[in-house]
């Protein structure tokens, strides 16, 4: 059972001033039902993941197991809302939360032979902590193309990365349930001969991109960890883009293996102008 956010949202401060909030009482409603998973607080995250998909989706067990991993998870909503609150309501960073983990769940992509994270064992992890990354950027992003700006302000992803500069996590979850927002931007990037750019959006929704949670409680983006992935790309990867994106291998192939021998700075310097540039779109 996933509760649907459905009553007006209180005050987006009432949060700081320690105000029980709509999503306190939801928490609440998951801890109850968590708890018919006996130790779930201290079970491996990953193993909690697999659990879920491994029950009969729909039946109670797989339910509970939800709500165990949304509550596993909370602090992520919780961190979410309080860098978003002055752009996003609770509801529609509820809505993410809770969007990205029911499609890790459905997707399963650790399982998948053609994916990158195929028999990691913290695969399971990895995708939600990437997905939940994901959600403010698809969100400003989606509201800046669209010019859909509330009252108070909406932050530009220009505004995050002048706030947050090296460290900013272009993070959100794309509002669309079958990520196709995603796939279209970074297939438009990719015929537009932006070819560094479709590579960046899809490694940081596809790959291990952000700090380690016990070095980085906010789990920062990683500049370092995505031009690492950029210099060990290999045919496992072509392979997977071309299948993902339906381009050709060979066309893969020759527009990606450039940037393997491209220097450091020329990468970091071509990607930081492409996360500038996001927020004047």
């Amino acid at each position: 059972m996933v509760i649907k956010y459905n009553q007006k949202c209180r005050k987006n401060y009432d949060i700081f001033l320690g105000v029980p909030t709509v999503l306190d009482e939801y928490y609440k409603i998951y801890r109850e039902r968590a708890n018919n998973v006996p130790g779930w607080e201290h079970i491996d995250k990953n193993e909690l993941i697999n659990r879920c998909v491994d029950a009969v989706e729909g039946s109670e067990q797989y339910d509970y197991y939800v709500a165990a991993i949304v509550c596993r998870y909370w602090q992520s909503l919780c961190s979410s809302y309080q860098q978003s609150y002055m752009a996003a309501s609770e509801e529609d960073v509820y809505d993410w939360f809770i969007s990205s983990i029911l499609y890790v769940l459905k997707h399963k992509a650790w399982r998948n032979p053609e994916s990158p994270l195929f028999t990691d064992a913290k695969g399971p992890d990895k995708c939600i902590n990437v997905k939940l990354k994901c959600a403010r950027l698809t969100f400003f992003q989606q509201n800046n193309r669209y010019n859909r700006k509330i009252n108070h302000g909406v932050e530009s992803i220009e505004k995050l990365a002048d706030e947050l500069g090296d460290a900013c996590a272009p993070s959100t979850v794309d509002q669309i349930s079958d990520n196709s927002a995603f796939y279209d931007w970074i297939r438009n990037e990719y015929l537009s001969m932006n070819y560094l750019h479709a590579l960046t959006l899809d490694l940081i929704i596809s790959s291990d991109v952000f700090n380690d949670c016990q070095t980085d409680p906010n789990q920062s983006f990683s500049m370092q960890k995505l031009i690492k992935q950029i210099k060990t790309l290999d045919d496992v990867y072509f392979r997977y883009f071309s299948n993902e994106y339906d381009f050709s291998l060979g066309d893969v192939q020759s527009n990606f293996i450039r940037y393997k021998s491209a220097p450091k700075k020329v990468l970091q310097d071509n990607i930081e102008f492409f996360f500038q540039t996001l927020g004047r779109t």
